[in-house]
């Protein structure tokens, strides 16, 4: 694993997760019965359904049917998290936490994130840092674009960002073209 770039805050990882741990993910995630519509969080009726985000998630818990997916994201994102914290002194104050972890399906050809940034409302303003652990490649499309940075991230099996969950960092995901594109996300914030 290594922390290969440094935009603006927008930290780029290489090999955090295996690829056969990848299709590992993507094949639980396809046999779960437990994938839902992706949602959003408003402030004012909580998570809802809405046409800003197409997706289809799942989240993932220790132990249970995804516990041994759970077991090796959580170890690979830890690390990365090893090779982060010493760069940032702002980010040692307190211990960090992870909000858990979600696998995103963003169907080919219609699933999107709008422009957004992930620290907006009550239920949501304690997250400081966000992650993006791409799951497969994506040749055309998919791209995790930066409104402020001018900087998109093309899908990359085991490759992650982490970035500021602030208005700073605004963001979208772009319609996948070449095929499905499946992710992981977490947060995390200090532990007061």
């Amino acid at each position: 694993m290594d922390l290969v770039d440094v935009q603006d805050y927008i930290f780029r990882f290489e090999n955090v997760l295996p690829k056969p741990q990848c299709r590992q993910v993507i094949d639980m995630f396809e046999a779960s019965d437990a994938v839902s519509v992706g949602r959003v969080i408003h402030s004012d009726v909580g998570h809802a359904v809405n046409q800003d985000k197409i997706s289809h998630d799942l989240e993932i818990v220790p132990g249970g049917d995804s516990g041994g997916c759970y077991d090796f994201v959580h170890n690979a994102v830890a690390g990365a998290l090893q090779l982060l914290i010493p760069k940032l002194p702002s980010l040692q104050v307190y211990p960090l936490q992870g909000s858990g972890y979600k696998i995103q399906k963003y169907p080919k050809g219609e699933g999107k994130f709008n422009w957004h940034f992930d620290a907006l409302g009550p239920e949501t303003q304690k997250r400081l840092l966000a992650l993006i652990l791409y799951l497969d490649d994506v040749e055309q499309g998919g791209e995790t674009e930066f409104f402020y940075q001018g900087l998109k991230v093309q899908p990359k099996a085991g490759n992650a960002i982490m970035f500021p969950t602030a208005w700073t960092h605004m963001h979208c995901g772009h319609v996948p073209v070449s095929s499905d594109k499946y992710i992981v996300s977490s947060f995390f914030y200090f532990v007061i």
